[in-house]
């Protein structure tokens, strides 16, 4: 099954801090997933670099990472 999802806003924010200097692709960041979609996808839906702890259950990635997830779902089908 083929879905989208919309990252234009934190795919923006996430550029936005590469950018600033903030995070560096190869630095591993905290991804909060939201509710299940289309049956079988767990969207990111917020990311930490800082010492902030979620309230939510998160698991780690690299920015690289991320950044490739939410660009190939970030397609309008």
């Amino acid at each position: 099954m083929k879905f989208s999802y919309d990252y234009d806003r934190l795919l923006n924010e996430l550029y936005s801090d590469l950018e600033e200097g903030l995070i560096d692709k190869t630095d591993t960041i905290k991804i909060v997933r939201g509710d299940k979609y289309s049956n079988e996808y767990y969207p990111i839906i917020d990311y930490y670099y800082d010492d902030e702890e979620p309230e939510e259950h998160y698991v780690y990635l690299t920015v690289e990472r991320v950044i490739a997830e939410m660009e190939q779902y970030n397609t309008i089908l």
